[in-house]
């Protein structure tokens, strides 16, 4: 079995291209991986930095506790 598709624009593929159907245009096209994943990679880079805050905080939350064991250790 062949398939042949009309690809638009006259650039040839790089390494990390994809073939994607563009929809408003009604044909094929050959965008960048991290074009076609921007959204993907936002949402991760957004979770890495919340993930980063919360061991922030743990560590903060830790060192609180410490402090206030060893007040309470002090006066007791």
């Amino acid at each position: 079995m062949k398939i042949v598709l009309e690809i638009r624009g006259n650039t040839p593929p790089k390494a990390n291209d994809m073939l994607v159907y563009d929809e408003a245009n009604d044909c094929w096209k050959i965008c960048p991986k991290k074009e076609v994943f921007k959204d993907v990679f936002d949402k991760i880079k957004e979770l890495e930095k919340t993930c980063k805050n919360t061991q922030k905080k743990c560590q903060e939350t830790q060192d609180d506790v410490k402090q206030i064991a060893k007040i309470v250790k002090e006066n007791v």
